[in-house]
């Protein structure tokens, strides 16, 4: 069903007072492939971006405390579990991470 000129005028002066808007280029059969991801998430596109923009001023805006318990101490547990895999004593996983620290 096609939407009336004045729903279109209405809705144009409510997007004109609600949101902001950002023109984003991206290289020949990008789009195609951020849209293709959106929909795998159950998302727009629209939203995908806007996730994506929250989700990296968020990781930018993490105090040094957050990043390392984020970034490095789950990188720090990985490699103990790699090593008690591999058979090393807790001796030895103490003094590999004493020297990685």
């Amino acid at each position: 069903m096609p939407v009336s000129e004045a729903r279109r005028k209405a809705n144009e002066r409510y997007n004109a007072q609600a949101y902001d808007e950002i023109k984003v280029r991206v290289s020949k059969g990008r789009k195609a492939e951020l849209q293709a991801h959106a929909e795998q998430q159950n998302e727009s596109l629209n939203g995908f971006i806007n996730r994506a923009i929250d989700t990296q001023l968020e990781r930018d805006n993490r105090t040094v405390t957050e990043i390392i318990e984020q970034d490095y101490l789950p990188l720090e547990q990985s490699l103990v579990n790699k090593w008690r895999q591999d058979g090393k004593s807790e001796e030895e996983i103490l003094q590999l991470l004493r020297e990685f620290s």
